[in-house]
């Protein structure tokens, strides 16, 4: 099926995807399988299918869309000078910094809400937060709160149990 669209993506690379997505029944597919992320998975198929109308709609090729986006790498886009740069964990993967600091790790945020009633998600986000702390050649510093305003309230928060999980030396402030 991918072989028979391979000449059309080069021009109509929108056209092509919403063709397989239904041919595959793709959307479906996502709902019965990840009952509990589906809406995620759906809105970045449907933010890829945005993409890829625009590049069809402006005439430009696929291929020039692979190239300006997806292979230039992250360090490409990042300005070399001395700053401030603040970012999500995702986006700062593969790079490393001197100094980097990981705040809000409190129970309900890092992990998040919906992670901690997923053993599959709150494996994943441990991961990250392990990538995350990899970033880091020089320094580390991790950071909770006591209390937190959440939706108007003022709430008692937890630190993150992914900061006692950390094997080694470290200094607790």
């Amino acid at each position: 099926m991918l072989l028979r669209h391979a000449d059309a993506v080069e021009e109509t690379p929108y056209t092509v995807l919403m063709s397989i997505i239904k041919e595959l029944n793709y959307l479906e597919y996502l709902e019965k399988e990840y009952k509990e992320d589906h809406e995620d998975r759906i809105e970045n198929v449907s933010e890829l299918c945005n993409v890829l109308l625009s590049i069809e709609t402006e005439g430009k090729l696929f291929s020039e869309f692979m190239e300006d986006s997806l292979l230039a790498s992250d360090q490409d886009r990042i300005s070399q000078e001395e700053s401030v740069k603040i970012m999500t964990i995702h986006a700062a993967k593969g790079l490393e910094w001197p100094i980097v600091f990981l705040p809000a790790l409190e129970e309900g945020i890092f992990p998040s809400e919906r992670s901690i009633m997923s053993g599959a998600a709150l494996e994943e986000e441990r991961r990250l937060f392990y990538v995350a702390c990899t970033r880091a050649k020089e320094g580390l510093y991790l950071s909770s709160v006591d209390y937190r305003m959440k939706f108007g309230r003022t709430s008692y928060m937890l630190p993150s149990r992914y900061i006692d999980e950390i094997k080694g030396s470290y200094s607790r402030k």
